[in-house]
């Protein structure tokens, strides 16, 4: 059987730590007379987690190499959420409500969204995650500012990274163990051991950006 990207992460998995790094890309370009500068902005903008797993035996330790090396280096891509981050903090961990992405063809830092509870102040907090889309075009998006809901349920949601494709209208948005699509960012998969027989698995990704 073919294996079909992006694919779910191994059932046993314990985190010992996850690094969960973003970048963006900026520059500033001074005059070499004033100092008088400004800065530029790019639209570069993403996730470079680093992963590591607790210490394991043999049987699990196996099952997560085979699966690292499944993934061809940086070629295969798979699913993955902030461990640390399962749930909002926001009043949306108990009162969720069924948002949906209001209104087709929306671009940039900003997404307006319906069908969240009405007139909640802080629904998500600055910093909650959400997931836009499922399988292979699933985004992984932070949110930026505190969302607070209107009397009809409609919210605008300030988003990190920003938008790269254009969500559907009444897509539904993901509030709950969200995730995005990841590839790793090394052909070389190491599997040390120590004499004790157990075995220490960390790994590095980034969201991918191809089309």
């Amino acid at each position: 059987m073919s294996i079909t990207y992006p694919l779910a992460l191994p059932s046993t998995r314990k985190w010992r730590s996850s690094n969960w790094a973003s970048q963006d890309r900026t520059a500033e370009v001074a005059s070499p007379f004033t100092g008088d500068g400004q800065a530029i902005v790019w639209p570069y903008q993403r996730w470079t987690p680093t992963l590591t797993l607790v210490s394991m035996k043999r049987a699990d330790a196996q099952e997560w190499a085979a699966w690292l090396r499944s993934l061809r280096g940086r070629s295969g891509t798979f699913l993955l959420g902030d461990p640390a981050r399962p749930a909002p903090l926001g009043a949306a961990a108990f009162n969720p409500g069924t948002p949906l992405v209001k209104g087709a063809g929306q671009s940039g830092g900003s997404l307006l969204i319906d069908g969240a509870p009405a007139s909640v102040a802080a629904w998500l907090k600055r910093g909650d995650l959400i997931q836009l889309g499922a399988g292979a075009t699933a985004r992984l998006h932070e949110i930026s500012e505190v969302v607070n809901t209107s009397g009809s349920g409609e919210a605008a949601l300030s988003l990190w990274p920003a938008l790269r494709e254009s969500p559907a209208d009444n897509s539904a948005i993901v509030l709950t163990n969200p995730v995005g699509v990841f590839n790793r960012t090394s052909d070389v998969v190491e599997v040390p051991t120590d004499t004790a027989g157990f075995y220490d698995l960390a790994f590095d990704c980034v969201d991918t950006l191809r089309g």
